[in-house]
């Protein structure tokens, strides 16, 4: 299936056998979650893949050098990482935009760098990491229709669900002075990811999938259960379709109407009266945080429980509340008692 597409794809980049299985492996698997054939093509015709023994800083450096040879010749870009990039993980999914003399983006490089190592042959017949490399492709096909909005010294961009600020100074350094809404691009991307390999390996239920990763030691993500869970039911609530659009197709109002419509529940002059979305970002960014310091929990395991819980009850406020007003699912009552109980805060229900 799809075998001149992925000979085409392999004959532009000169990929070799390795990764062209890990391409067979991961290829339908996108076309049959996104039914687009075309921009699942268009991401691998348009994103170079690296495959490393080793990925570690010098490698990454490496690799972007080789990447923007020529390209962006005397400009300073100071965005922190590229988006992703982390030596320390088995794949990262990288985009620099190219600026013209003006400092306008005309286009971005887009690369992707993963991992290898023997153990992913008997899962996989290729060495590649492919729930890592499953993961970054996803985020480069909801990323591949970017927007960049130039005001003054200031350029906006959206990738995906994310959105950034970057400042340009007079001597063409380019700096990153604000990001949100990366948690939300994180939580739905591996949500989907895990969708993927369930149906990889024919298997309803993600558990069996860990079991077979953790028998050749994969290295799990840090996005713990909870975590998708709420990537569940944000995508229940809003709608798998309309949460694509405003990731892949950059339509705004999709967001704007959660923002709106969770703003009439009475839960929203209780947690999130600057805005249902921003609140929902920043209270995920604090529960990534937390699971990242789980091992500073030991020996206080209620204590991270709790913590996690609480800060799980945070997010869902305002899917709740979209819920509530807009699907007529669940009430203020329900959500307030089910908090109580299962935290013990002492929350007065209120009833119309």
């Amino acid at each position: 299936m799809y075998i001149d597409d992925i000979n085409e794809i392999c004959l532009k980049f000169k990929y070799d056998d390795n990764i062209k299985k890990a391409i067979s492996i991961v290829f339908p698997l996108m076309v049959f979650e996104y039914k687009d054939f075309a921009g699942v093509k268009n991401v691998f015709l348009n994103t170079r893949i690296f495959d490393v023994d080793r990925l570690d800083q010098s490698v990454c450096d490496d690799i972007k050098f080789s990447m923007l040879d020529g390209v962006n010749e005397n400009i300073f870009i100071d965005d922190g990482k590229s988006y992703g990039e982390n030596s320390s993980v088995g794949a990262f999914y990288s985009y620099e935009p190219v600026f013209d003399d003006n400092m306008n983006v005309v286009s971005e490089k887009t690369w992707i760098v993963v991992s290898k190592s023997d153990r992913y042959e008997g899962l996989f017949n290729t060495s590649i990491n492919i729930p890592n490399f499953l993961h970054e492709l996803n985020h480069a096909y909801g990323m591949q229709s970017p927007i960049y909005r130039k005001d003054g010294n200031s350029i906006y961009s959206k990738h995906g669900m994310c959105e950034t600020v970057d400042e340009i100074s007079l001597d063409n350094k380019v700096k990153r002075i604000d990001e949100k809404n990366i948690m939300s691009e994180e939580i739905i991307n591996e949500f989907i990811t895990r969708k993927m390999l369930c149906n990889y390996f024919d298997v309803s239920d993600y558990s069996s999938v860990n079991e077979k990763l953790q028998s050749i030691n994969h290295v799990n993500s840090v996005y713990n259960n909870l975590l998708m869970d709420v990537a569940n039911y944000l995508s229940v609530a809003v709608g798998h379709d309309n949460l694509m659009r405003y990731r892949k197709d950059n339509v705004y109002s999709i967001v704007d109407n959660f923002n709106d419509i969770a703003s009439r529940c009475e839960l929203a002059n209780m947690y999130f009266v600057d805005g249902a979305f921003g609140y929902l970002n920043d209270k995920l960014f604090e529960m990534f945080i937390l699971s990242c310091d789980r091992i500073h929990y030991l020996g206080k395991k209620d204590e991270y429980k709790r913590e996690m819980l609480t800060l799980f009850y945070d997010v869902m406020a305002p899917v709740c509340a979209y819920n509530i007003i807009c699907n007529n699912k669940g009430s203020v009552s329900e959500y307030l008692s089910g908090r109580a109980c299962d935290l013990g805060e002492d929350i007065k229900v209120q009833t119309k």
